[in-house]
């Protein structure tokens, strides 16, 4: 398992989830739905990051069992 590899692809998906959720509010706020505050936004961001990595580890996990098998 690269924890490197693992971090950095977290890191990414922090960033796209960012920026995706930084230009959903823009987008939002000119239709006046909602405003989300930039820590909610890092919030969402963090969360798929998180998710990222613990799909990793799994991922990873499963395939080091399916070679010791």
């Amino acid at each position: 398992m690269d924890w490197r590899d693992i971090g950095i692809r977290a890191g990414r998906t922090f960033l796209q989830a960012f920026i995706a959720v930084l230009i959903a509010s823009k987008i939002a706020t000119v239709s006046d739905f909602v405003n989300p505050a930039l820590l909610d936004q890092a919030f969402v961001a963090g969360l798929a990051a998180f998710l990222s990595f613990a799909q990793s580890i799994l991922a990873g996990l499963a395939r080091k069992q399916a070679d010791s098998a």
